[in-house]
């Protein structure tokens, strides 16, 4: 073959050899160039935040136990996050994440199912809205099946879940079903 058939077959990925002049060998008594250090390639640490969406990452749903050896394994759901942006973008306020992911370890047991470990619930709040407001400007947000005003935390509680639509509020301990009759005794509504 040809050199110029060599050219042609060469893969594309590898590089043209270039005839480079080589470097004149430095005397014995010249000292080495010092001016310039040296490069050296250093690995970028990963980041580890993970952003979720526009206003929501990673870490703002870590478990939130000290210590908890559980906070690089995060589960959430991302109809969670749709349902949060949009009650972000309805409330135009900054939403803080009370309570997120709860690893198997910290979850609290209880007689009400607990859907936190499954990355399908947020304790949440907003500092500059009422909780009420908060509950209501939720309770028009078709993701959230699960809605939960705890006026001793003065925060909200909002899931996913996929059946069984509920609504409480807590107050000294204690949780009411929300219904009809009884809604007027949380929310400054008339009774129908």
């Amino acid at each position: 073959m040809t050199e110029q058939n060599l050219k042609k077959k060469r893969p594309r990925h590898s590089k043209k050899p270039q005839n480079k002049p080589k470097s004149e060998a430095l005397a014995p008594s010249d000292p080495p160039d010092t001016s310039k250090p040296k490069r050296t390639r250093r690995r970028r640490r990963k980041r580890s935040v993970k952003n979720l969406s526009d206003h929501f990452s990673l870490r703002d749903f870590a478990c939130k136990v000290s210590g908890c050896s559980a906070k690089k394994k995060v589960r959430v759901s991302l109809g969670l996050i749709g349902g949060l942006e949009l009650l972000h973008q309805r409330s135009q306020q900054p939403i803080q994440i009370i309570k997120g992911y709860e690893c198997d370890t910290h979850a609290k047991k209880s007689i009400y199912k607990n859907y936190h470990p499954s990355g399908i619930a947020a304790e949440i709040k907003i500092d500059t809205l009422d909780p009420t407001d908060v509950f209501k400007l939720a309770e028009t947000i078709d993701e959230f099946l699960g809605l939960g005003l705890n006026l001793d935390t003065q925060t909200v509680y909002v899931d996913t879940r996929k059946e069984n639509p509920q609504k409480w509020v807590s107050k000294d301990g204690i949780r009411t079903d929300i219904t009809e009759h009884n809604r007027h005794q949380w929310f400054n509504e008339s009774s129908t």
